[in-house]
């Protein structure tokens, strides 16, 4: 089985790598990561909300807010 070509060597050798001195490839690559940065910030920050809601139903319980109190003598 051939081996994987390294992530920087061009995947078809017989077609021409592009130009990373073209401006405008640079660019458009440079636009391509921080969109997908951005759209992984924001998977981030959903699951950061999640855990830390999770981290609070969790504390809720251990001290026992959320539980109802059983009905006593004077009720």
């Amino acid at each position: 089985m051939p081996a994987k070509p390294h992530p920087n060597e061009n995947p078809h050798p017989d077609e021409p790598a592009p130009k990373t001195s073209d401006p405008a490839f640079v660019r458009a690559e440079l636009e391509r990561y921080r969109e997908r940065v951005g759209m992984l910030e924001a998977r981030l920050d959903a699951v950061r909300d999640e855990a830390d809601e999770l981290r609070r139903e969790k504390a809720a319980r251990a001290t026992g807010h959320d539980r109802p109190r059983p009905a006593g003598p004077g009720c």
